[in-house]
């Protein structure tokens, strides 16, 4: 019986990715099977090249740090893993960091996974929705009671992690003009958060307390808990200092207090 579209169609994308030729598609390739075979080998160096592309685009520190053999082989690996499933090559590469923890080529660089989820959020922040932050006169108006009721918005560029190793000074070490040594860096953990402010992305090390603090606020807590929450877990955090980089790096889309009656 002959096959269908939607069965060519389906057989050629598996044939794309998991490199083998079915045999049906030679049946309806007037010029057969060698020919098939020829072709898809065409579609699949294209497609995966697309891919690597996508993939060094979106994480380019991990390029650098790997060298290009190995990341054109991880690319690939991550590919028979994760295939695309969207138009939207942007949206390729999100699980890269996950698989990086387990692939066997890089294995000696325990950083990396934890760089590549750094560089994700990079990326992602460039491409997510452009959300005005809110003005520093509305907060500036907030009686301190109504600041500490207040639950605030994270801006959906704003992204952060904490990681047992450097990867705010790795990733700043890779920037253009950058004067920092990657020898030169000392191996101790690191917090980050990454923003955006007037389109220009960066990952910014912060603290402990910074980092209970944004969980804190994402679980809807206002800022006399976040504050409290924070305190507990870092007594060191100053949360004067801390709250004025927040609005420096624009974190903040909306906020609304409910004092007490």
């Amino acid at each position: 019986m002959p096959l269908s579209l939607d069965q060519v169609q389906h057989a050629f994308s598996e044939a794309l990715v998991d490199g083998r030729t079915p045999a049906q598609l030679a049946d309806v390739v007037a010029e057969g099977a060698e020919r098939v075979v020829a072709r898809l080998a065409l579609y699949r160096r294209t497609m995966m090249g697309a891919w690597r592309q996508a993939l060094a685009t979106a994480y380019p520190v991990v390029h650098a740090l790997i060298g290009l053999e190995c990341f054109t082989d991880l690319a690939r690996h991550y590919a028979m893993l994760h295939p695309s499933t969207n138009g939207d090559l942007h949206r390729f590469g999100a699980r890269l960091a996950e698989v990086i923890a387990a692939y066997p080529a890089t294995m000696a660089l325990p950083y990396l996974s934890d760089v590549a989820a750094l560089e994700w959020a990079v990326h992602r922040a460039r491409h997510a929705a452009d959300t005005p932050p809110v003005s520093r006169e509305r907060i500036a108006g907030l009686s301190p009671a109504e600041l500490l009721s207040s639950r605030f918005v994270m801006h959906p560029a704003c992204w952060w992690m904490a990681s047992a190793h450097p990867i705010c000074s790795i990733w700043a070490a890779h920037q253009p003009d950058s004067a920092i040594e990657l020898s030169s860096i000392v191996r101790k953990p690191e917090f980050a958060v990454v923003t955006r402010r007037r389109w220009h992305v960066a990952a910014v090390p912060v603290t402990r307390g910074d980092i209970v603090a944004f969980d804190t606020l994402k679980a809807d807590a206002d800022m006399d808990e976040t504050i409290s929450t924070a305190l507990q877990a870092d007594p060191t955090f100053d949360f004067a200092r801390a709250f004025v980089r927040w609005l420096e790096y624009d974190l903040f889309v909306e906020f609304d207090y409910a004092l007490a009656r």
